[in-house]
């Protein structure tokens, strides 16, 4: 496959937008959500398939609503950090089981990530992007069908963008990306 020169671009997407914002424990919520027989079976699938790139998933810990996090990962785009941010944020939800509307986690990752600590406390403190980030959430629901995450759309040149949803094996990533610049051998 030709190296290709891809521009990756987190979009705002809500599994439960009516999520308060005070945190909860991350498993009861996963148990009210998905069921407890789900997530007995579903914790040590993804605790492996974790391992497996780097991830150590923790269900301990807390969730809540994710605007917050999106704000500032909408925010970072901007300033050419958006995959620093995320990266951080991941480690402090998926490893760490902090909250992702935590404060202090959202903070440190946008730091961790070189950005400047002061804009994001004031992004944060204010209702910046607020809007924005839940109009472009809506638009990407509404436009894709997006029902879970995670949740890709790969666009090469002017041909129709091709979406696809669900973790993937890196193979079946590769495919999708040959099909969208025509690079697929058709044997």
């Amino acid at each position: 496959m030709p190296e290709l020169d891809v521009d990756v671009r987190w979009l705002p997407f809500f599994l439960n937008a009516s999520m308060p914002e005070t945190p909860v424990n991350k498993r009861d919520w996963y148990n009210q959500k998905f069921g407890a027989d789900r997530v007995r079976l579903m914790e040590p699938r993804m605790t492996e398939v974790g391992k497996k790139v780097g991830i150590n998933f923790t269900y301990d810990g807390e969730t809540a609503n994710t605007l917050d996090s999106h704000r500032l990962i909408t925010w970072a785009a901007t300033k050419g950090k958006q995959n620093e941010v995320v990266e951080e944020c991941f480690k402090g939800y998926f490893e760490k089981g902090i909250a992702p509307n935590n404060r202090k986690m959202l903070v440190e990752s946008a730091e961790k990530a070189g950005l400047d600590k002061s804009a994001a406390e004031e992004l944060l403190a204010s209702d910046e992007l607020k809007l924005d980030v839940m109009r472009e959430a809506e638009d990407i629901r509404s436009s894709y069908g997006v029902t879970g995450v995670p949740f890709f759309v790969v666009k090469a040149g002017e041909g129709r963008p091709i979406s696809f949803s669900g973790a993937q094996d890196t193979e079946t990533i590769i495919d999708v990306f040959k099909e969208a610049t025509g690079t697929r051998s058709s044997t």
